[in-house]
């Protein structure tokens, strides 16, 4: 599936990095949060870590 989204142009990068960490939170139970804008279970709303912002600086650049 993910080979054919390619072929048709789909934006894919950083799939497999974000595949990945979603399975190191199910397999710890959602107890640590990794990546850069956890969720907020009770609210649904996500809160950009610190590392979120030191990334998002030279992107924009």
């Amino acid at each position: 599936m993910t080979q054919k989204s390619i072929a048709y142009g789909a934006p894919l990068k950083g799939y497999t990095f974000w595949v990945l960490l979603g399975k190191f939170e199910r397999v710890l139970g959602c107890e640590k949060c990794f990546g850069f804008a956890p969720v907020n279970f009770e609210t649904l709303e996500r809160a950009p870590k610190a590392s979120y912002h030191a990334l998002a600086t030279p992107l924009k650049a």
